[in-house]
């Protein structure tokens, strides 16, 4: 989300995390799901720590709620080790493979250019029907064109998988948004939106 802030600002993230949140709830519903198809889907899987906190946010942005500073510096700090720590996991996991095998899956050079590509364009010209423009349509195209989190490599390995994919998926995907952001970025501003 740096990218999302450093260009929109701090009051940028409330919008994105408005649509992000749904795509949590994905994740933590359909993801668990396909990790394991046996399982109930009960509201306990989706009420995990992740999506509280985001469902405290928003409602907190809505009602203005002021939180202590104390609380405020600690989950600043906290949230500061999650991209590091997810950072580290998928280093190790890409570390156990070859670094050739990191750049000769043709899969994940298809997936790359749905994520980093297709995606962006399918839902700006969604979006755009659906009447959304400014800087909202600015900030949701954008987040769809930033590269795989690194969700794809923890969480498989949190639920017994294997994340070295996932992990080289994220590795390929923000080499391709070298190329992608700057395209949805130069997409958005030239077609007057």
């Amino acid at each position: 989300y740096p990218l999302i802030e450093g260009v929109f600002g701090e009051t940028a993230l409330f919008h994105m995390v408005m649509f992000v949140f749904f795509f949590n709830v994905a994740i933590y519903t359909v993801g668990d799901y396909i990790f394991n198809p046996k399982r109930e889907l009960k509201i306990k899987s989706i009420l995990n720590p992740s999506l509280i906190l985001m469902m405290l946010a928003i409602i907190f942005a809505l009602f203005k709620v002021q939180m202590p500073k104390i609380v405020m510096m600690t989950t600043e700090k906290l949230g500061a080790c999650m991209a590091p720590s997810a950072m580290i996991l998928a280093g190790t996991l890409m570390a156990e493979k070859p670094l050739k095998s990191m750049f000769t899956s043709k899969r994940i050079y298809a997936l790359m250019v749905i994520k980093n590509f297709l995606i962006p364009a399918f839902f700006g010209i969604v979006l755009y029907l659906l009447g959304v423009r400014g800087e909202d349509y600015v900030i949701m195209v954008s987040v769809t064109a930033l590269p795989m989190g690194l969700n794809a490599a923890v969480f498989p390995e949190a639920r017994g998988g294997d994340g070295t994919e996932g992990a080289r998926a994220c590795f390929i995907s923000t080499i391709f948004a070298i190329i992608s952001i700057p395209l949805v970025f130069y997409f958005i501003t030239n077609i007057g939106l």
